[in-house]
Protein backbone atom coordinates (compact mmCIF):
# COMPACT_ATOMS: atom_id res chain seq x y z
CA UNK A 1 0.00 0.00 0.00
CA UNK A 2 2.78 1.82 0.91
CA UNK A 3 4.19 1.52 -2.23
CA UNK A 4 1.46 2.34 -4.98
CA UNK A 5 -0.97 5.21 -5.82
CA UNK A 6 -1.04 8.93 -4.86
CA UNK A 7 1.25 10.57 -2.65
CA UNK A 8 -1.40 11.08 0.02
CA UNK A 9 -2.87 7.55 -0.10
CA UNK A 10 1.09 6.11 0.60
CA UNK A 11 1.88 8.30 3.32
CA UNK A 12 -1.30 6.81 4.83
CA UNK A 13 0.44 3.23 4.05
CA UNK A 14 3.81 4.35 5.78
CA UNK A 15 1.70 5.58 8.86
CA UNK A 16 -0.20 1.89 9.05
CA UNK A 17 3.30 0.32 8.11
CA UNK A 18 4.80 2.24 11.10
CA UNK A 19 1.97 1.49 13.86
CA UNK A 20 1.70 -2.26 12.55
CA UNK A 21 6.19 -2.33 13.61
CA UNK A 22 5.47 -0.15 16.60
CA UNK A 23 2.76 -2.94 17.44
CA UNK A 24 4.92 -6.04 16.63
CA UNK A 25 7.91 -4.74 18.63
CA UNK A 26 6.13 -4.21 21.65
CA UNK A 27 4.43 -7.34 21.39
CA UNK A 28 7.54 -9.44 21.07
CA UNK A 29 9.55 -6.91 24.14
CA UNK A 30 6.37 -8.03 26.30
CA UNK A 31 6.36 -11.79 25.39
CA UNK A 32 10.12 -11.85 25.69
CA UNK A 33 9.94 -10.71 29.21
CA UNK A 34 12.58 -8.15 28.47
CA UNK A 35 12.30 -4.47 29.81
CA UNK A 36 15.37 -2.92 27.64
CA UNK A 37 13.47 -3.85 24.23
CA UNK A 38 11.21 -1.59 24.75
CA UNK A 39 13.50 1.27 23.96
CA UNK A 40 13.15 0.08 20.10
CA UNK A 41 9.82 0.45 19.60
CA UNK A 42 9.57 3.42 21.62
CA UNK A 43 11.87 5.37 19.38
CA UNK A 44 10.59 4.03 16.27
CA UNK A 45 7.28 6.06 17.53
CA UNK A 46 9.24 8.99 18.12
CA UNK A 47 10.67 8.91 14.69
CA UNK A 48 7.72 7.79 12.73
CA UNK A 49 5.33 10.96 13.68
CA UNK A 50 7.82 13.81 12.42
CA UNK A 51 9.23 11.95 9.48
CA UNK A 52 5.38 11.84 8.80
CA UNK A 53 5.20 15.67 9.68
CA UNK A 54 8.25 16.37 7.32
CA UNK A 55 6.65 14.34 4.26
CA UNK A 56 2.91 15.79 4.64
CA UNK A 57 4.49 19.27 4.84
CA UNK A 58 6.20 17.89 1.14
CA UNK A 59 3.23 16.75 0.22
CA UNK A 60 1.68 20.28 0.84
CA UNK A 61 2.77 21.48 -2.16
CA UNK A 62 1.31 19.09 -4.42
CA UNK A 63 -1.93 19.70 -6.62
Amino acid sequence: MAARGAPRRRLVGLEFAGVGAIAMLSVLAVSWRQDWSLIVPLVLALVTFPGTLVYARLLAGEP
